[in-house]
């Protein structure tokens, strides 16, 4: 905390030089840890899909609700508190609920408060990773459906365009030159036909995807924005503070100034008149 404030007092900080210094300011606590499990299950964030913007709007709320507490302090993002619950608490729940098991063999009972959450948040973390995972596989199956169906309608056509063109030539003795040019445009209609839904579909799927970059990208630009506002504010907040702490230095070195000139002020007082007095009995003995 000194060198923050040291590093602060000195000069403006930079978006680089807060990055590096605020984070070491927040430490992890099994206070903290009690605060975060309680707003998840409040929230509940794995009950939008992942990848969501509902889901990081939550986290977001997560993190808003932690950083207003009054008497843990915390300093946290949407990611970070998402990163600690994942990363950390749950593996770290999983483990020892294994090791129990692996020692004794059955089931685990008594659990704490704390471990009685955590249980229930595990599973809904589990249940939202299965979920992700079946939906990321029925996306992939109607993707290669669709190609299926693509390729399938493309060999159609062509079948088609082969057989118009075997009878176009059988037919070539009543009338070639005409049934040619009847051929040679039917063909190029239904090959017209095939490379037009084709288009549609990949202007499709390219729209999708750029949909899914845009949405992906404001959601990041708003989580790194709302982090520098939070940044930004803790650090005027001490500035505040340690321009107060100055001010209040100044105004008792004032006072402490004060006291003294008004001691000395006391003794030259007092000095004079023992002097006048001393005189005075100097005269009268004469």
């Amino acid at each position: 905390m000194e060198i923050v404030k040291r590093q602060i007092s000195n000069r403006q900080l930079n978006e680089s030089e807060l990055n590096a210094i605020m984070p070491k300011i927040m430490q992890w606590t099994k206070e903290h840890d009690d605060l975060l499990v309680k707003e998840v299950l409040a929230l509940d964030p794995y009950s939008s899909p992942k990848g969501s913007t509902e889901r990081s709007n939550v986290w977001d709320s997560i993190a808003g609700h932690l950083n207003a507490c009054s008497y843990v302090k915390f300093a946290v993002s949407g990611r970070s508190v998402k990163d600690r619950l994942q990363l950390v608490l749950i593996r770290n729940y999983k483990r020892k609920m294994s090791e129990e098991i692996r020692a004794s063999g059955i089931e685990v009972d008594g659990l704490s408060d704390f471990e009685t959450a955590m249980e229930e948040i595990a599973e809904k973390f589990d249940a939202s990773e299965k979920d992700a995972a079946n939906q990321s596989e029925d996306k992939k199956d109607k993707s290669e459906k669709e190609k299926k169906q693509a390729e399938e309608t493309r060999n159609q056509a062509l079948e088609r365009i082969g057989e118009t063109k075997k009878r176009k030539v059988d037919e070539a003795d009543e009338s070639r030159d005409q049934n040619s040019l009847k051929s040679r445009r039917r063909q190029g209609n239904e090959t017209i036909i095939y490379l037009k839904q084709k288009a549609e579909q990949d202007i499709k799927v390219r729209q999708e995807e750029l949909q899914l970059k845009r949405d992906a990208q404001v959601a990041q630009e708003n989580h790194q924005k709302d982090m520098m506002q939070h940044l930004m504010k803790q650090h005027n907040q001490q500035m505040s503070l340690f321009n107060a702490f100055q001010q209040q230095q100044q105004q008792q070195m004032q006072q402490m100034s004060q006291i003294q000139m008004s001691f000395i002020q006391q003794q030259q007082q007092q000095s004079q008149t023992l002097l006048s007095v001393l005189k005075e009995l100097a005269q009268k003995n004469k």
